[in-house]
């Protein structure tokens, strides 16, 4: 469902629903990376460094969150 509604860039309604599942799933690194590649579609860049930091954070070994974050 969310890449479906990141593939159709309905960026605004999915950056809330991200922040409603980070609410349930606030480990889930995945979550975070699609939170950053969101908020950098919204232009929110400070909003989209926090979540690929967190995807980091709670995944120091997944190589996508790095490399989002680098195209910031």
């Amino acid at each position: 469902m969310l890449l479906r509604l990141y593939n159709e860039k309905k960026y605004s309604y999915l950056n809330a629903e991200i922040f409603k599942l980070l609410k349930k799933f606030p480990n889930d690194y995945l979550l975070y990376n699609i939170g950053g590649l969101v908020s950098a579609q919204l232009q929110l860049n400070d909003q989209a460094l926090k979540f690929f930091k967190r995807a980091i954070s709670n995944n120091p070994m997944a190589s996508e969150p790095h490399v989002n974050m680098g195209y910031l």
